[in-house]
């Protein structure tokens, strides 16, 4: 009865441990520098977080990568379903900024925002963006992490400002 008693007493002790280090604030603290270093060994900046919270059941992120462009994120999420849904915001600024991450030269900003919902299996993004100074819209469907759908609408793009966030000399008007 007394081993019964210390293994019941070592799973309540590792269960609120664990409570403890992934959903309060100290936990967050702890978290938040294991995974910004993860972060910063992954990708060659040096980001930070502005805000890192994560409940039981919901998450706050504000990513700074650099001192011109940051990644937002707010939401919840479900450990039991493996669901999530939450909203984003990036704000790239200076795109040249992260070339080293996106292995190709980029200049100038970019902005986009919407929607992610699903779970482990499909997920809908709906968002905007103003990529070539235009009006975006897009729909993205993924089934196990693959796409299966992607639909766009851009209206009012201009060719100059593509040409120049991809770094392409400026040969044509449109």
């Amino acid at each position: 009865m007394k081993v019964l008693l210390w293994l019941f007493g070592i799973l309540a002790l590792v269960v609120v441990g664990g409570y403890i280090v992934l959903f309060t604030a100290i936990g967050n603290s702890t978290l938040k520098l294991i995974v910004e270093e993860k972060i910063n060994n992954a990708t060659n900046l040096n980001s930070k977080f502005k805000i890192f919270s994560i409940s039981f059941s919901e998450f706050e992120i504000d990513l700074a990568l650099d001192t011109q462009n940051s990644v937002y994120a707010k939401g919840n999420y479900s450990l039991a379903d493996q669901s999530f849904d939450f909203v984003y915001d990036v704000k790239l600024e200076k795109l040249e900024y992260l070339n080293e991450l996106t292995k190709k030269k980029l200049q100038g900003p970019l902005y986009t925002s919407g929607t992610v919902n699903g779970d482990a299996y499909f997920i809908r993004i709906d968002g905007i963006s103003d990529v070539a100074l235009s009006d975006t819209k897009y729909h993205i469907e993924l089934k196990d992490f693959k796409p299966s759908a992607i639909i766009a609408q851009m209206n009012n793009a201009d060719l100059a400002a593509l040409l120049t966030l991809t770094n392409n000399k400026h040969y044509a008007d449109a």
